[in-house]
């Protein structure tokens, strides 16, 4: 089976703020979001971690100059920097994000092209290893007598 994949990465802001009161639900709503069942739930622990970082250096920001209209040019690079790494990684994990691949399927020569989602993909991965798992180390009941 020869397999190419490319991704098709819809590019959407998912944290773009500009003042304490439009960042406030932000973090919040994107850490539910990180939680199992989520659009992020395949962020892994690392990337939760500075998600969270980061958010958490956005709110210091806000904080302390209420908008960006009272930031001074490097403040705002930190605030821009922030928002991109966020959205750099929760672009990556997101479950809605589609990844095709070209295969060729075995006793063929023309390869076929799928799209499945990044959760799709990430779900069945999880099955496999579960089956995988069960095969190997849930004992088998054996018929007969």
């Amino acid at each position: 089976l020869d397999r190419m994949e490319f991704y098709v990465y819809e590019t959407q802001e998912v944290v773009k703020a500009t003042n304490k009161d439009d960042f406030a639900a932000v973090p919040g709503a994107l850490r539910q979001q990180m939680a199992p069942g989520g659009r992020w739930e395949f962020t892994n622990r690392m990337e939760r971690d500075e998600v969270n970082r980061r958010l958490d250096e956005m709110q210091s920001l806000f904080d302390k100059y209420g908008t960006t209209d009272q930031m001074n040019d490097a403040t705002k690079t930190e605030l821009f920097n922030d928002q991109e790494a966020i959205n750099g990684i929760l672009t990556k994990d997101d479950s809605n994000r589609v990844v095709c691949s070209y295969e060729r399927p075995l006793g063929s020569l023309i390869p076929q092209k799928t799209c499945r989602t990044y959760g799709e993909i990430q779900r069945q991965q999880h099955e496999a290893q579960q089956d995988a798992y069960r095969r190997e180390f849930v004992p088998q009941l054996k018929s007969g007598g």
